[in-house]
């Protein structure tokens, strides 16, 4: 059974990552996953055993010559776009509509990465309003493929809406794994070790004078933070970012090029906390899920013309002698993007983020105080893992890729 998979966005590698996993795993059940992509995405699709195609950027003749190659030749019986947002205003990158995927004979269908069609939610980019949310209808685009984390494990399915784990494969995780990994990486046993990464799409924000100025702050506050962190424990830091400066002269931070997959997995496993600032992060769903501590480093202070709009930080004098400077700064859950309130809707509620440690950016005091007791209270790691554990028994129960794609052959 041959299954189509669209990827239109060039630059956010998250969305190609999820329908790559689906791939792999419906693909040992004997589907045949097929991928149209973007030129940016051909390293990673080179390295596994899934057939593609490249798009072509500019020229939607040849792509609408592509999909129609593909269905002349396959047929596919599912055709899934990676992302329908991006999809949606792809016509001035690829030349390709909505209207284009009539081409296809088979069953058109989506990733829902945020539980699309729950409402009451605006979309905050940036720290400004858009408008994209409430354009797109996703129902358009078929069925729905929904991967917890994020979404909420705990949301009942719909008729064409299907709640599936997105993780498959748990990382190994134990004090004793954790010293043999250190051992074999030749990292400091004394200290405890926090793992940070850095990735390139979150240096690549709009260009608009006050977003550059708000993300150059994030990140000078950030790399204040991990200098202050970096005085007790060892960090390692994966991942080149030339808007973040550390300490040049400081000796416990570890800076590590890009690795593979496997060798990240083995960092994860020698660490005692990971810590990100992008709550939608599908490397964070993975270690919190394999019981490894996690924290999210948020920001709720939300600052217009000088006004503190809305916050939920405990701001220490220290940072709020430099906020008094600043007139505008934007909350975020998903930085640099934001997206502080249109993830509320499934952030409330939802039994993943009892897993997750988020702290406020600017509370620099109880981050510190979180980041100790998440490396040397023993109990405290014991029953980060203990929610681990039970949270990955409610994603047991969840239908499997494959058993998603039965169902809907059964519905024809």
């Amino acid at each position: 059974m041959n299954v189509g998979i669209i990827v239109t966005s060039y630059w956010a590698y998250g969305e190609l990552l999820i329908a790559l996993q689906f791939a792999k795993r419906i693909k040992k059940f004997g589907y045949n996953p097929y991928f149209f992509i973007p030129p940016s995405h051909k390293n990673i699709l080179q390295q596994e055993n899934i057939n593609y195609c490249v798009l072509i950027p500019n020229i939607g003749s040849i792509n609408r010559i592509l999909f129609q190659d593909y269905e002349n030749r396959c047929h596919p019986e599912y055709v899934i776009l990676s992302d329908f947002l991006n999809y949606n205003f792809c016509e001035k990158d690829y030349g390709l509509s909505v209207k284009d995927l009539e081409i296809f004979s088979g069953r058109i269908g989506t990733f829902d990465n945020f539980d699309w069609t729950i409402k009451l939610r605006k979309m905050d980019t940036y720290g400004f309003a858009a408008s994209i949310a409430s354009k797109v209808d996703i129902n358009k685009y078929g069925f729905k493929l929904v991967p917890c984390p994020i979404t909420n494990v705990n949301e009942q399915n719909e008729d064409d809406k299907f709640y599936y784990s997105l993780i498959d494969e748990y990382l190994e995780y134990d004090e004793e794994k954790k010293i043999k990994m250190r051992e074999e990486l030749n990292l400091p046993q004394k200290k405890p070790i926090i793992l940070v990464t850095s990735a390139t799409w979150q240096d690549t924000y709009k260009s608009y004078p006050q977003i550059i100025k708000c993300v150059e702050i994030f990140n000078n506050v950030y790399a204040r933070l991990i200098d202050k962190m970096s005085e007790k424990v060892t960090i390692v830091h994966v991942g080149k970012n030339s808007s973040i400066k550390f300490k040049n002269e400081n000796k416990n931070i570890i800076y590590l090029d890009n690795l593979s997959p496997k060798l990240f997995d083995k960092y994860c496993i020698a660490c005692d906390v990971f810590l990100s600032r992008n709550i939608t992060s599908t490397t964070l769903a993975k270690v919190a899920c394999s019981g490894i501590p996690a924290m999210v480093l948020t920001n709720s202070l939300h600052i217009k013309n000088g006004v503190v709009l809305s916050s939920n930080s405990e701001i220490t004098n220290e940072m709020k002698k430099e906020l008094e400077k600043i007139d505008d700064l934007y909350p975020y859950r998903m930085f640099p993007v934001g997206w502080y309130s249109f993830l509320e809707p499934i952030h409330k509620n939802n039994p993943y983020f009892e897993l997750v440690i988020e702290e406020e950016v600017f509370d620099f005091d109880k981050v510190l105080k979180s980041i100790d007791k998440m490396t040397n209270d023993a109990g405290y790691r014991a029953e980060i893992k203990e929610k681990a554990m039970q949270y990955r028994l409610t994603l047991e129960n969840l239908k499997k890729p494959e058993e998603i794609l039965s169902l809907l052959n059964n519905r024809d």
